[in-house]
């Protein structure tokens, strides 16, 4: 997932925790058609590319959602926070 820095490892970890967005649905596979995350101040969407193996193109964007005060914490963490892992203190 995004951002375009994220690769391998870092970008398995921003998937594996992002927020779902129950709002946009699913796509036709059944898997979240948008995920939230965030890092280093930054916020980003990644958008389902619909395909059969789990992809997502991903865009910097700020929700207008009640996930909004959850990215607003995450992306003060830092990329080494969220490679030490453990859960964001952020739920919903």
């Amino acid at each position: 997932m995004c951002p375009g820095w994220a690769s391998g490892d870092v970008q398995q970890r921003l998937l594996s925790e992002a927020l779902v967005d129950r709002a946009a649905g699913e796509d036709s596979h059944g898997r979240p058609r948008r995920l939230w995350n965030a890092v280093n101040g930054t916020v980003f969407v990644g958008v389902s590319t619909n395909e059969p193996v789990p992809a997502y193109n991903c865009y910097p964007e700020v929700p207008a959602t009640a996930l909004a005060g959850s990215l607003e914490t995450r992306a003060r963490r830092s990329l080494g926070e969220v490679m030490e892992g453990g859960s964001p203190n952020d739920a919903p």
